[in-house]
């Protein structure tokens, strides 16, 4: 009796592990990029990065630069990404998700998108550029997400985007969460691996077929 409790208890176990979702949190506020991944309890922080850590680059960086000095070579400083405007960043993800394979896609179809939130202020170099802007933003935005729909399983988000006719620069705050259940992607790399294995199986009956058939008959006699 105690043996088949400790078993139904590891199976339990076993199935809340599968389907307790691991999440990634996306944040875009004050030009910063937040990433938080998440799973039951616990919480690991991707962007930005730890202040210690920062820190620590800048003494590296800076003795690499004494260490440079005194061998008299010029240390050549690293080119700083451009800042992405909001069309080259959809036209991004677009280019990336259309290089996924089909195999792929079934994975991709499980992942719940959700807590969606974009809110914007446009401004332009006049009042008539920044009520362009404005249409010009929503068309993408609402664009983007009916786009991602055919390869995620997506949340209504709340978005508005309004015109800033005082404002100098514009601004952005955005949110979302990205759930996939350890279930689910192990269900998916399991069809995954089936349907590789029929594909090669029937490579395989398909390749003998043809090589019986290209061989000369035996004559007899």
């Amino acid at each position: 009796m105690t043996g088949w409790i400790i078993f139904g208890s590891i199976i339990a176990l076993i199935a809340v592990i599968l389907f307790i979702p691991l999440q990634v949190l996306l944040e875009y506020k004050d030009d910063v990029f937040h990433i938080t991944a998440r799973y039951a309890f616990f919480k690991y922080k991707i962007l930005p990065v730890d202040q210690k850590k920062k820190e620590k680059r800048e003494q590296q960086k800076l003795k690499k630069e004494q260490r440079a000095a005194q061998k008299g070579k010029p240390l050549t400083e690293p080119a700083k990404p451009e800042k992405r405007s909001l069309k080259d960043t959809i036209q991004m993800v677009k280019v990336m998700l259309d290089s996924v394979h089909a195999p792929f896609i079934h994975l991709l179809k499980r992942i719940r998108l959700t807590d969606i939130a974009f809110y914007m202020k446009t401004v332009g170099e006049n009042a008539a550029e920044t009520a362009v802007e404005v249409g010009r933003v929503n068309a993408y935005v609402y664009g983007f997400y009916a786009y991602l729909k055919n390869f995620f399983k997506v949340q209504d988000p709340d978005i508005l985007i309004t015109p800033d006719y005082y404002g100098e620069k514009s601004q952005t705050y955005f949110k979302m969460t990205v759930s996939l259940t350890p279930a689910s992607a192990l269900r998916a790399s399991v069809t995954f691996g089936w349907r590789l294995i029929q594909v090669l199986i029937f490579k395989k009956i398909v390749g003998e077929n043809v090589k019986q058939s290209t061989q000369p008959a035996k004559s007899s006699g």
